[in-house]
């Protein structure tokens, strides 16, 4: 089923677990074990789900995808006993507070506020579920862009605490961007015949000022992020082959140098 598809759910498309993903990578960076220990959703994470709804894709979805919590005294016994009555219910559904909604309005009014940005997302498809074999190994991959504006361009909406250039420079390698740049750029490229060479990053900032920056990626840092990702394919490969995943990266003892900031000068 390799191509674009624009109707597959959240449910289904992360329901593939044989397809390779960016935040399976991510995992195996760790080790290959912790690959397959699946992550359990952080009060962030949740918070970025209605983010992101909110400012993708309208009311109707964020009413239907995003529960606002009521005001409830969870030091009680009956609050505790209705918290865990909504959270039963709406399984599927992101949690959040009154005031964690007044901040992602004054987000989304910062990135709409920003030209580029209103541009960006105000063209094109949401959230399209991309599948493609991987050209090297043949193991199936996937990626779910935020938004795919044409002009061989895909977008992504990341919230951040710092939206200047120096602070995301550092989220970028923290949290592996420029993998999910080039292994995204590629996997569209693979899957459509087109040619997509420009990933543009929306970070809008989670607290006043609630700043709005659009960056794109140097092709040395895409070229850096294809060698990452496709180091750790070979790794997925390997394993599958093997039908292993050790909880270790290095069967041998790693040398630990002394830091460079470290003004030791070989003293005693």
């Amino acid at each position: 089923m390799n191509g674009l598809y624009e109707n597959i759910t959240h449910a289904d498309y992360h329901a593939m677990t044989d397809r390779i993903s960016n935040s399976y990578l991510s995992r195996l960076d760790k080790c290959p074990a912790a690959a397959k220990v699946p992550l359990p959703e952080t009060p962030a994470m949740t918070f970025g789900r209605a983010f992101h709804s909110f400012i993708l894709d309208g009311m109707v979805a964020f009413s239907r995808d995003v529960l606002i919590l009521p005001e409830i005294n969870r030091r009680t016994n009956a609050g505790k006993e209705e918290y865990l009555a909504l959270v039963t219910n709406n399984p599927d559904k992101a949690i959040i507070t009154h005031d964690e909604l007044k901040s992602i309005m004054a987000m989304d009014k910062s990135v709409k506020a920003h030209p580029l940005a209103r541009n960006l997302i105000g063209t094109g498809t949401n959230e399209v579920s991309v599948f493609w074999d991987d050209p090297f190994s043949g193991l199936p991959c996937k990626a779910r862009p935020d938004k795919v504006p044409g002009q061989n361009t895909l977008v992504d909406l990341k919230k951040t605490r710092g939206a200047s250039a120096h602070s995301f420079q550092r989220s970028i390698i923290d949290f592996g961007y420029h993998r999910q740049a080039a292994f995204y750029l590629d996997g569209m490229t693979k899957a459509t015949g087109e040619k997509y060479d420009l990933f543009a990053f929306i970070t809008v900032e989670d607290s006043e000022p609630y700043r709005t920056e659009v960056y794109t990626l140097s092709q040395d840092f895409i070229d850096y992020g294809r060698l990452e990702y496709q180091r750790l394919i070979n790794i997925e490969n390997q394993c599958r082959q093997k039908g292993e995943w050790p909880n270790y990266t290095s069967a041998e003892a790693t040398e630990i140098e002394l830091p460079k900031y470290i003004n030791f000068g070989g003293r005693l």
